[in-house]
């Protein structure tokens, strides 16, 4: 939704579900990690460690029309999950898991039955929660935006550096709206990673950045691409004269289609 005030027009975004639409979406993930010393030791300071993967989900939410009570019916069907690393790829059960439920007035998702002869009741009960308590891809302000605005979202993520242990960073996002045409909002992001400051490591320094490019369909209302990379610097302080250094790097796309 656009207004127009004082000379500019100024628009508010909100992302929601809305009933008889068919919603296809695609994540493609790629991932890397490489290890490598800091150290006089030789054996250590040549020593090198990487490696890659892609991760790719692909859905199609389909919504049926609303009822007396403005719910309405929907339909997940997910199609190919999988992870390929190191060339070999590994199809999650997740796949082809068909979740029936619906919308309440408030467009919060409720399900009804989960059904995958692959994956167990208890599988099927975290599927249920983690649909029910999805958080928004994008956190926008209540306020309208015009051309030129910014907001910000704090968002956690967790790095595993070995078996046992992982990191606790931050990645502020500040996304600025950069221009509208047809309807699709352009936002430019820009992102800054740094360790939470309740992780307590003082062995450990961590900073890195990202870039990426969102649009929302203001018509639709909803995002309908979502694209970032970023790159984390991570210096672990071992022991006496030895520092690991890891650098991880991630691209993801996501693409919405709606009809």
């Amino acid at each position: 939704m656009s207004t127009y005030c004082f000379g500019q027009t100024t628009y508010t975004f909100d992302a929601k579900i809305k009933p008889e639409k068919k919603y296809s979406q695609t994540m493609v993930v790629n991932s890397s990690m490489q290890i490598g010393y800091t150290t006089d030791s030789i054996p250590l300071k040549n020593k090198k460690l990487g490696n890659e993967s892609v991760t790719s989900v692909s859905k199609v939410l389909t919504t049926k029309k609303k009822d007396k009570n403005n719910h309405f019916e929907a339909i997940i069907e997910f199609g190919e999950v999988s992870s390929t690393s190191n060339i070999k790829k590994v199809l999650n059960p997740m796949s082809n898991t068909i979740v029936i439920g619906s919308y309440t007035e408030k467009n919060i998702f409720k399900v009804q039955s989960v059904t995958n002869d692959k994956i167990d009741e208890k599988t099927k009960e975290l599927v249920k929660y983690s649909l029910e308590n999805v958080k928004p891809e994008i956190e926008f302000p209540i306020k309208p935006l015009k051309i030129g605005d910014s907001f910000e979202h704090n968002m956690p993520m967790k790095i595993p550096i070995d078996k046992n242990n992982a990191v606790n960073l931050i990645i502020k996002k500040t996304y600025t709206l950069k221009e509208v045409n047809n309807n699709i909002a352009v936002f430019d992001l820009s992102e800054l990673i740094f360790l939470d400051t309740n992780f307590k490591a003082e062995n450990i320094l961590a900073y890195g950045n990202g870039t990426g490019i969102v649009e929302f369909n203001i018509a639709e209302n909803q995002i309908v691409k979502n694209n970032s990379e970023f790159t984390i610097h991570m210096d672990i302080t071992e022991k006496l004269n030895v520092i690991r250094n890891i650098i991880s790097k991630s691209n993801s796309e996501v693409i919405t289609t709606i009809e």
